[in-house]
């Protein structure tokens, strides 16, 4: 699934295939780790 808002593709597709590269990639994976702790940080 994509997430064009966010300019990127999400890294459950595939995180390399962005504008940035590997480069893009690595800040896509960033992203997607920064989501699933805020994720994991909210009360259940």
């Amino acid at each position: 699934m994509r997430s064009e808002s966010r300019g990127f593709t999400t890294p459950a597709s595939t995180p390399y295939a962005s504008p940035g590269g590997a480069c893009g990639g690595r800040l896509q994976l960033l992203a997607g780790a920064a989501d699933s702790a805020v994720e994991r940080a909210r009360p259940a």
